[in-house]
């Protein structure tokens, strides 16, 4: 039997109150039905075992409205240990789980964008020392999905050994209040891949302005800069089938000009030695043929 329901549990279960108090089977019968068996078995264990309990589970009023529900269970014991009352709360945490729905609902399509764009978020705690990154910047670095955190002096084992001195003058640069972290560098997998990526970070100050945190993302740039070597390539090859093109013509023109330099001096030549081939056969004539 119920003997107290406050003005507050009336408007979460969408009862009116001058309708009177609501029995338990009423409700129970607001529960949703799919939350209606485990949430009656955890009711009825209260009073078998006499121990509280809490619960999340969804109201369903008349209207279709769903109502997330965080409830409190105290029993109340008589001198044999029997449990002859129960008392609890009732929250309206609707609100709170639709935050937290669309909060992972947010992250879900960044972590989503994240990975169509190769870009991963990272974060150093200069405290601890501790380096934090995303699912995506894991991807990245080749690591398992649940090495979130590593510690930073694991960091440049992940760096090509030519690369090392210049990210760590510019992570120094950038702790000193210089330019911002921006570099471009490559990264070695633990399977010895080398992929090029570019990083960019800044520093948060507390209110003292000492440096507590560097975060920043970075990105996979391998696939561009591979596009970009393959333009250079493909320039490079085109300025010299341009400079082999350019080459053929001016022997193809000096080939024209000898031909045509040939043919105009061989005119004249053939011309003065027919006359003088004929005048010898005229010599030669006897008598000759002087005239």
């Amino acid at each position: 039997e119920m003997v107290h329901f406050s003005d507050e549990l009336y408007r979460i279960y969408g009862f009116d109150p001058e309708s009177g108090m609501p029995s338990l089977q009423t409700i129970q019968q607001r529960l949703h039905p799919e939350d209606r068996a485990g949430s009656v078995e955890k009711f009825a264990k209260a009073i078998r075992d006499g121990k509280g309990y809490e619960r999340d589970h969804r109201i369903l009023l008349p209207d279709g409205t769903i109502r997330h529900i965080h409830s409190v269970v105290r029993p109340v014991l008589n001198a044999s240990h029997d449990c002859v009352e129960l008392v609890g709360t009732v929250m309206n945490v609707t609100e709170r789980r639709q935050a937290e729905q669309a909060l992972r609902e947010s992250e879900a399509r960044l972590e989503e964008a994240q990975r169509i764009a190769h870009l991963g978020y990272w974060e150093r705690d200069l405290t601890t020392n501790l380096i934090t990154w995303s699912a995506e910047s894991c991807r990245l670095f080749g690591l398992a999905c649940g090495e979130t955190r590593i510690p930073v002096t694991r960091y440049p084992e992940f760096i090509h050994s030519e690369d090392r001195s210049r990210i760590v003058a510019a992570v120094a640069e950038a702790l000193r209040g210089g330019t911002r972290y921006d570099v471009e560098y490559r990264l070695v997998r633990p399977d010895g891949e080398v992929r090029i990526v570019h990083s960019q970070g800044d520093v948060m100050k507390d209110e003292t302005g000492r440096p507590r945190r560097l975060f920043g993302t970075v990105q996979d740039i391998t696939g561009r800069k591979r596009a970009e070597e393959d333009l250079r390539e493909s320039e490079r090859r085109y300025r010299e089938a341009q400079m082999e093109l350019a080459h053929v013509n001016r022997v193809a023109t000096m080939g024209q000009l000898t031909a045509s330099i040939a043919h105009e001096v061989s005119q004249p030549l053939t011309t003065a030695v027919t006359s003088a081939d004929a005048g010898l056969r005229w010599l030669e004539a006897d008598p000759p043929d002087l005239e």
